[in-house]
């Protein structure tokens, strides 16, 4: 997997060892009913050699009666055989799959924030399911099929061997080339599925991009050009496509070729029996049914060689994924039991930081230090590093110089400056920030949040449903819902990234108040772009392109910084002195 953060190349373990403990006792019942069926299989043209030979030329009713039976019972049993090992391949191919898929997700899921930010949805979206799909069908076909083909191909061979040595040299030709065709069609294959899969990458990453920006698409007009975007996209996929199966389809055809002329070989060479009298019909129609058995056996393996490419070259990208280096054992255990939690401090020493790929610092040589139960304002122009200050005490990224203390994650609340909500109803998604919250505890955070009044206001009130992303409910709602999710956390440090900009001024005063009293007093950083709505902090952070220039309550910094006083200035069109 391409991940941005610079690790291209996983190693091991491969996907095979990673699960080849899963398969257990089914797998290996599964391997001997096969091995059974082939056997049932090859066992057949030697009875009807028998019948032929001994029975038919010779007159011999009871011997034909008798060997009749035989092929009843063995062809019975192997029935039997195939129609069990059938049953146990799609349950060990499904259930693969599934363990598969959710231990794929758990590793996207405990990949550290700053890594999972940087992956490619898109290509983790295939990955997970169509890649998966890929794995899925080649084990349900490799057991049902793939095992059987050399099993019956190297049983047919065995018995022509016997039935006829002279005859079997013809394989020692044949079978080497087939085998040859087969080995360079899985090198050659296995980079043009990759390529195939990369192309449904990109078609993914084109239809998303539509999904999520189709109102400014609409708005633009732009809608015929997004239309050529995946069509050329989708044109892509089936151009690379095209080549692949055109590659992999030659196969067969040029199998099928080599043994058919082996079957041409023997049908001469009986004829040359015929004509030295010393022919025996049932050992010839046995062995050309050895031949076409083999034949079988190699298309059959054509076949799901075919799925073989496809599945390694998915197999290879979910490697990559459940290997990446970096990652975190996923944290399972929800601290609940002690909310709420005890206010705490923050504090940066000499902080820098610059983004992965970037090429300088947004974050320079940042100190500071909040003191527990303080309310912390945070005002800068854009550009000025207020959101990657906020990534780094939440957390998610981590500096590249000096250092931060700040209490544990599940003691932080965070609202985003990008709402996000889930498809379900309001109750659902407050109780993302406390599942075991009850009805006084939503209504008090709501409450808090300003968000109580427009929830009464539905006809369904808790339970309105809330579509994916919230597009049912306007901006200031979603930021309202936000907030009263994080409050449910009752943490021990909020952390606000411009989370009321689509709120109106008196609504935002009131949730200020309603901050500043909640209980337990918890230590709120509230980063803004309005100087309204940080002038009544305790003290207000003043970032410039990265650097913390000033430090100081609201009055303090409108008399001595001159970069406080030119965001007021822009903002009201007033002198400092006035606001």
């Amino acid at each position: 997997m391409k991940l941005k953060d610079g690790h291209t190349e996983v190693k091991a373990p491969s996907l095979t060892r990673r699960y080849w403990p899963v398969f257990g006792w089914p797998f290996t019942l599964t391997v001997v009913l096969v091995a059974l069926e082939a056997a049932c299989d090859v066992l057949q043209p030697t009875i009807l050699a028998r019948l032929l030979d001994e029975g038919v030329r010779q007159g011999r009713l009871d011997l034909v009666l008798t060997d009749a039976a035989w092929m009843l019972l063995v062809a019975g049993i192997g029935a039997l055989f195939a129609l069990s090992r059938n049953y146990f391949a799609s349950h060990i191919s499904l259930s693969c799959a599934a363990r598969i898929r959710s231990d794929l997700f758990r590793k996207i899921v405990s990949r550290p924030v700053d890594k999972a930010a940087l992956d490619d949805p898109d290509s983790l979206l295939t990955r997970l399911t169509n890649d998966i799909t890929q794995v899925q069908n080649f084990l349900n076909g490799a057991m049902r099929i793939f095992f059987k083909a050399p099993l019956l191909a190297v049983g047919a061979i065995l018995m022509a061997s016997l039935l006829d040595p002279g005859l079997a040299a013809l394989l020692l030709v044949i079978v080497p080339l087939v085998l040859g065709i087969l080995a360079f069609t899985i090198g050659r294959g296995f980079g043009l599925f990759r390529h195939v899969q990369e192309q449904m990458d990109r078609l993914n990453t084109v239809f998303r991009e539509f999904l999520t920006g189709v109102r400014v698409i609409k708005a633009l007009e732009r809608g015929s050009d997004e239309e050529q975007r995946f069509a050329k996209a989708a044109g892509n996929l089936a151009e690379v496509n095209t080549r692949a199966l055109w590659f992999m389809t030659r196969v067969g055809p040029m199998v099928a070729l080599l043994v058919n002329l082996g079957i041409v070989a023997v049908l001469w060479l009986g004829l040359q029996s015929a004509e030295a009298g010393d022919f025996r019909p049932g050992h010839l129609i046995a062995f050309v049914n050895y031949m076409t058995q083999i034949l079988f056996a190699l298309m059959m393996a054509t076949n799901i060689i075919n799925s073989l490419v496809r599945a390694r070259a998915s197999a290879s990208r979910i490697s990559e994924v459940l290997n990446a280096p970096g990652q975190e054992n996923p944290d399972t255990e929800r601290e609940e039991t002690d909310l709420p939690h005890q206010a705490a401090g923050l504090e940066f020493h000499r902080v820098s930081f610059r983004w992965p790929g970037g090429t300088g610092d947004v974050i320079r040589d940042v100190s500071f230090r909040i003191e527990a139960g303080e309310f912390i304002g945070i005002v800068g122009s854009t550009g000025s590093g207020k959101s990657s200050l906020v990534q780094l005490a939440c957390g998610f990224q981590h500096p590249h110089g000096g250092s931060i203390s700040r209490p544990a994650r599940s003691h932080i609340a965070v609202v985003p400056q990008r709402v996000n909500l889930f498809s379900g109803t309001i109750r659902s998604n407050l109780l993302w920030g406390h599942p075991n919250a009850d009805q006084a505890q939503l209504e008090q955070a709501a409450e808090a949040a300003g968000a109580k009044e427009f929830i009464d206001g539905f006809p369904d009130g808790w339970e309105t449903r809330v579509g994916r992303g919230g597009v049912t409910l306007s901006g200031g709602q979603k930021q309202r819902l936000s907030l009263a999710r994080a409050l449910l956390r009752q943490p021990g440090l909020l952390i606000l990234d411009d989370s009321t900009s689509a709120v109106d001024s008196l609504t935002e005063a009131a949730i200020r108040t309603a901050l500043r009293a909640l209980p337990g007093k918890p230590t709120i950083v509230l980063v803004a772009q309005r100087i309204a709505s940080v002038a009544q902090a305790d003290r207000v952070l003043v970032l410039d392109e990265g650097r913390l220039i000033d430090l100081g309550t609201h009055r303090e910094l409108s008399v001595r910084c001159e970069i406080y006083r030119d965001i007021i200035r822009s903002q009201t069109g007033w002198e400092a002195d006035h606001v």
